[in-house]
């Protein structure tokens, strides 16, 4: 008889480690999914698929460290530019002048690790005029 009290009080133990090891557990799943919905939700939006083209559309550059970022149309986050000989031309141009920074760009995007990129196939100056 004595066994059977001792037996229900281990089996009580063991339901109260669970129990408190599942509300753990839970708190935890909630604040990590709270951290993946906040990585995605601060990740930058895919702008195009693989292979898109623009053409002849207005598109202003700045220069950030030794790399030249393009922000198109309304887009909130700029998009890092593919070296190649029209992003140097860009690139030096900006560096003399940051305030003249539009350009009718040529180009297409490519993607890479859920980032998108620009790569610039022509570029001409839009002068004060045509702004």
């Amino acid at each position: 008889m004595t066994q059977y009290p001792q037996f229900f009080a281990s089996f009580n133990r063991r339901v109260y480690y669970v129990a408190v090891g599942l509300i753990v557990l839970a708190a935890f799943s909630g604040s990590t999914a709270q951290e993946e919905k906040k990585i995605e939700s601060d990740a930058a939006p895919k702008v195009h698929r693989e292979g898109t083209r623009i053409e002849q559309q207005p598109i202003s550059f700045r220069t950030e460290s030794d790399r030249l970022w393009a922000t198109i149309g309304n887009s909130a986050k700029p998009i890092l530019v593919l070296e190649n000989l029209a992003a140097q031309r860009i690139y030096r141009a900006n560096r003399e002048d940051p305030e003249d920074c539009k350009w009718t760009v040529s180009g297409q995007f490519t993607e890479f690790e859920g980032r998108n990129f620009f790569l610039i196939e022509r570029a001409v100056r839009l002068y004060q005029k045509d702004k």
